[in-house]
């Protein structure tokens, strides 16, 4: 007769604990490769780029996207200070001149962008001054020049550093709604960044085939002496008159504007009025080259109208700072009225913006701090971190920033003049419930606490950016389960001793614990002694099963019984 000892009803006793382990994390510094964008001065101080990048690695061909550049002077500075970076081929530049202020907004040197080329030379004043650990950075809006129809991946070399990037379709290719129609009055400013100067036009109304022959037309510039001063160079002012429409290489058709001779228009004395008659056009019936359509986009065509379009344009020197943005560019406005057959219509106030590129030089007299945050311990978990800083520069209002970032990120501050302390604090997490948040500690690059931060000429941080690193330690708090076995044995089957007996449990990741998946096993002796796990994330959600009962020679083992089949670290006893 065989006997069957059943399966063990493991009374499974839980308890908890908390681990106090220290996880030590390895960090490395990923030093950027150093280039120099052309060859050093023959006199004054070598000019190191640490960093340029693209703001975005994705986007789409014909759009601005903004590239920042970082450089250094190693040692001590002296004039002349020059940096110079040329763009590779498939991106561009519009003309540009943009200062290099320093963190008080004086004057500290001048950029230049001219032929996709970006020279910037610093105030030799500026030097003289502040010699010391000089660095800085600047940008400027670039387009991608690529005429691709489909989504590529590109790779610019600027200055040594390779920037991969995927560009998208052009935004400039039409294949819908490409035909001209109407156009509608209206004024609208190009600014001339490099110059500091606007091209304002106006534009008047017409229907499809333009405007009707044979009417008398005048428009006048409405602009505040004391903003812009009228220039009368490079053509300007001028009338621009199109009596067909083109399409462009792009597959658009748009209007064959010229400019309209000079003895047809009469200029008021201030040059701010033009008065002409409107003219006929080519023709309806006039029409020239192919107009074939390849890959849907239809080129090599044009068309005349019957009346001709209009546009008036003056040159303007502009004598005002304009109205500061808070994306950091400045707006300008101006208005005109125009009369057409006795009948005179008002364009109140229209606007163009200056969208200028920037940058500044840190010298011997300010100076940045730059936070980069390390989470350590042994969770999954990467919250928002949010930091204060709070500091009172000489004879300013106090000024409080906020910043939130998290882990593997970093975050650099504005310009802080010499003397003046900041004082840097982290709201100490205290989510989620299962995971202990040691207090932040924030440190210099030598590892020293750091509180509070003075730029002064005792700290040696003036003219240059002190890094700082933010640590958190996050620890999961942890508790363990006990077992232990059970053998049944009713008909006295001879078991061997010291049989052992094997418990295998496993449980899942949770994200908002903060814990991965995990798995375990127990061994539990056959004489009934009490087992405890190992340390386990509280929270944790085990399944329980027994595995690999051994053999017992003329025996069956029935089904194992568990006590429960799932066990929850933290909960109970």
């Amino acid at each position: 007769m065989s006997s069957r000892p059943p399966a063990s009803r493991g009374a499974l006793a839980r308890t908890w604990a908390y681990l106090l382990t220290l996880l030590l994390a390895l960090s490395s510094l990923l030093v950027p490769q150093q280039a120099f964008a052309g060859p050093a001065p023959q006199e004054g101080s070598p000019i190191v780029f640490t960093d340029i990048s693209f703001e975005s690695d994705e986007f789409a061909s014909g759009t601005q996207q903004r590239l920042n550049v970082e450089w250094e002077i190693e040692g001590e500075a002296t004039n002349p200070v020059t940096i110079e970076l040329a763009l590779p081929p498939g991106l561009s530049a519009a003309n540009d001149r943009f200062r290099l202020a320093g963190p008080d907004g004086s004057p500290a040197g001048e950029c230049t962008v001219q032929n996709n080329r970006i020279t910037c030379i610093a105030d030799e004043d500026f030097i003289n001054e502040n010699p010391h650990d000089v660095s800085g950075d600047f940008f400027i809006r670039v387009t991608a020049t690529e005429n691709n129809k489909e989504t590529v991946d590109r790779t610019f070399d600027i200055g040594g550093f390779k920037n991969e990037v995927t560009l998208h379709r052009n935004v400039n290719w039409c294949t819908e709604n490409c035909t001209h129609g109407k156009e509608w009055a209206g004024k609208w400013g190009w600014y001339d960044n490099l110059n500091d100067r606007i091209v304002w036009t106006v534009n008047l109304p017409a229907e499809e085939q333009g405007m009707t022959p044979g009417q008398k037309v005048s428009v006048t510039d409405v602009m505040d002496p004391d903003d812009y001063t009228l220039l009368r160079e490079e053509g300007y002012p001028r009338v621009l008159q199109a009596k067909s429409k083109v399409y462009s290489s792009w597959g658009r058709e748009g209007l064959d504007y010229q400019t309209m001779d000079s003895d047809k228009v009469q200029w008021s004395e201030d040059g701010l009025t033009a008065t002409f008659t409107t003219e006929k056009g080519l023709g309806s019936d006039y029409t020239s080259g192919s107009c074939d359509v390849i890959d849907g986009i239809k080129s090599d065509c044009a068309r005349g109208t019957d009346g001709a379009f209009y546009q008036v344009q003056w040159y303007v020197e502009v004598d005002t700072p304009g109205e500061l943005q808070s994306d950091g560019s400045r707006k300008f406005y101006n208005g005109a009225e125009y009369t057409i057959v006795g009948k005179t219509k008002t364009i109140e106030k229209s606007e163009t913006r200056r969208q200028a590129s920037g940058g500044n030089i840190v010298g011997r007299n300010f100076g940045k701090f730059q936070v980069a945050k390390e989470l350590t311990g042994d969770t999954t978990l990467n919250p928002e971190f949010q930091v204060t800083y709070t500091y009172q520069e000489p004879g300013q209002e106090e000024r409080t920033v906020t910043k939130k970032f998290r882990a593997g990120d970093t975050f650099t501050s504005e310009e802080i003049f010499r003397g003046t302390t900041v004082t840097i604090e982290e709201i100490k997490p205290t989510d989620p419930s299962n995971v202990t948040w040691d207090d932040p500690v924030f440190t210099d690059e030598k590892g020293n606490p750091v509180t509070e931060l003075t730029f002064s000429v005792e700290s040696g941080n003036l003219g240059k950016v002190t890094k700082l690193k933010l640590s958190n330690r996050a620890m999961l708090d942890r508790g363990t389960f006990k077992a232990q076995k059970k053998v049944e044995n009713p008909d006295g089957v001879p078991v061997a001793d010291g049989l052992e007996y094997t418990l295998a449990y496993s449980y899942p990741a949770d994200e908002d614990k903060g814990f991965p998946a995990g798995s375990g096993t127990l061994t539990l002796p056959a004489n009934g002694d009490v087992v405890e796990s190992d340390k386990l994330p509280v929270g944790a959600v085990l399944t329980v099963e027994e595995i690999n009962l051994p053999e017992v020679p003329g025996a069956t083992w029935d089904t194992p019984v568990l006590s429960q089949d799932t066990v929850t670290i933290g909960e109970g006893k």
